[in-house]
């Protein structure tokens, strides 16, 4: 095998691009697989909090972000089932608040920069296993034959896709925690520009906000104004909604008044997108030499909207903790399997808090009588809807 690197990252996302950008320009030798052409359509919230900021401004991608994002977010509107919409500030220190970036752009730049960091890119390229042997790796991909590394690194999404070791397969099922997400862009929204609106029914959680503005499209018609629609709904809730992503939609919009407030006169502009089924909580994010970030670290509940970020900061954490090893070129196994211990317990200590407070908010949405009960306890007492809206990770730092 003539290509041979020290890290090889599977997955073209924002927690592999990030990782291959600041490890090699740290000067390690990378390659970044991604088996999609991008552009390429994505579920996904679309929101980025400001404590991504930071990552990007490393990355010298700050600029290109605040240009190609909606505008600064500093509001958040809640719609229970029942009653009245709650609204809480985005709590702000210094510098800036959340945007949304439609996901195939921020794919894209994110990718650019690993590019230009010096990060080999293999695209489009499928990675169909990742063997041990003495060495590090084998890499088996449909473009490139079988590649060589020292370690690798799992950036790949869903988790049911695993560690890719031969004849792998994924563990059974959660029951009763899978679910499955829709996207799709929309136009005329009720909606602020400074406000990201959330809102459930039985089983079901859903997130509109502003992003990045459609192009001209040949009308004449310039800047319009984009929104993202995403949710996710309960797998077993499918047979009482339906399987498609209008049926749950409409399921939302009749089920949610204050939400359908927002959708009243919303006109979809771009195919719904699907994935799942989807598990969240956190899975592994270190084995003999495979490190884990983004999704395949650990899935988190989109209502915070926090997934991107925490893939942000994951990847930075990751090449951050390999570089403060000092190990240079001695990626030797005692050397990764200290480095991997040391991420994961930074990873633990600064992501878990974030997992527990979207499990504890995402549960109290989809059940109607915990969140009618939540809704008017907020209502009695306001400043806890903002106390939970920096619990959930929305703290602006500075840009």
């Amino acid at each position: 095998m003539s290509d041979s690197y020290q890290f090889f990252i599977v997955g073209g996302g924002p927690g592999g691009s990030v990782t291959a950008a600041l490890l090699a320009g740290a000067g390690y030798r990378v390659a970044l697989c991604e088996q999609k052409t991008f552009p390429r359509a994505k579920v996904c919230g679309e929101f980025v909090s400001a404590q991504a900021r930071p990552v990007l401004k490393r990355l010298g991608a700050l600029a290109e972000f605040d240009r190609l994002g909606g505008p600064p977010i500093c509001r958040v509107r809640a719609c229970p089932q029942r009653g009245r919409p709650l609204t809480a500030f985005m709590p702000a220190a210094v510098g800036a608040f959340p945007r949304a970036i439609a996901r195939d752009a921020f794919d894209q730049l994110l990718l650019d920069r690993a590019r230009a960091a010096g990060a080999t890119i293999l695209q489009p390229c499928h990675v169909t296993s990742v063997a041990r042997n003495d060495a590090g790796f084998v890499i088996e991909t449909t473009a490139h034959g079988a590649l060589a590394a020292t370690a690798v690194v799992l950036a790949h999404g869903l988790a049911q896709k695993g560690d890719l070791s031969p004849g792998w397969r994924p563990p059974p099922r959660p029951r009763g925690n899978s679910f499955v997400c829709f996207k799709a862009h929309f136009e005329n929204l009720a909606l602020a520009d400074n406000t990201i609106a959330i809102g459930g029914i039985r089983g079901l959680y859903a997130g509109a906000v502003r992003t990045t503005d459609l192009p001209e499209d040949g009308d004449g018609r310039v800047g319009r104004r984009c929104y993202s629609v995403a949710f996710a709904v309960k797998q077993e809730m499918l047979a009482r909604y339906g399987s498609s992503a209008e049926a749950n939609y409409g399921q939302l919009a009749g089920g949610n008044p204050g939400f359908n407030a927002v959708l009243a006169r919303a006109q979809r502009d771009s195919p719904w997108v699907a994935s799942g089924p989807w598990d969240p909580g956190v899975r592994t994010l270190y084995r003999e030499g495979r490190f884990f970030v983004g999704n395949a670290a650990g899935e988190v509940h989109a209502l915070v909207g926090e997934g991107m970020t925490l893939a942000l900061a994951g990847g930075a954490l990751l090449a951050d903790t390999v570089v403060a090893a000092h190990v240079g070129n001695n990626l030797s196994p005692g050397a990764l399997n200290a480095i991997g211990r040391a991420y994961a317990a930074r990873w633990h200590a600064m992501f878990g808090p974030r997992y527990r407070a979207a499990n504890i908010f995402t549960s109290c949405l989809i059940r109607p009588f915990i969140a009618d009960a939540a809704a008017m306890m907020l209502r009695l007492f306001p400043t806890l809807l903002d106390a939970c809206v920096a619990h959930s990770g929305k703290l602006a730092t500075v840009g």
